[in-house]
């Protein structure tokens, strides 16, 4: 009888930690509402928009799962390596891209200092709060 209540509670926490990095990624995504280029659209792919963003919010709450709960560390040494881990690989490197790539055509410097911004959320707000959930405090 042990398992069913466990694994409900599990359900329970990566629920709750995805509807807040849903509301992490909305709050850094304010800090590029304003600053897109007027003809910003992207390539259709074979999802919609907001299907995509669902799958790629529930792909990156996974991941962080795994790494918090695989680690030996625990409280704020945890969440802050995992939290400069994350921006590192989810904001830094693809900027530098879109810097590299994209600032002489479509990005201007302003617009690039703000999807810098962009992943703030979700690193330091988000990761933090799933140490917590997750029970590495």
């Amino acid at each position: 009888m042990r398992m069913p209540t466990s694994l409900f509670a599990w359900i329970v926490r990566l629920g709750l930690l995805y509807i807040f990095f849903l509301v992490c990624f909305v709050l850094g995504s304010i800090a590029v509402a304003g600053a897109m280029p007027a003809g910003a659209t992207s390539e259709p792919g074979l999802v919609s928009t907001t299907t995509g963003l669902l799958i790629i919010a529930f792909a990156n709450v996974l991941v962080v799962a795994g790494l918090i709960l695989s680690s030996r560390w625990k409280g704020w040494k945890l969440a802050i390596s995992v939290a400069l881990a994350y921006y590192g690989a989810v904001t830094v490197l693809p900027q530098i891209e879109t810097w590299y790539f994209l600032s002489s055509t479509t990005v201007s410097p302003g617009l690039l200092a703000r999807l810098f911004v962009m992943g703030l959320p979700p690193a330091f707000l988000f990761v933090p709060l799933a140490v917590w959930v997750l029970g590495k405090r």
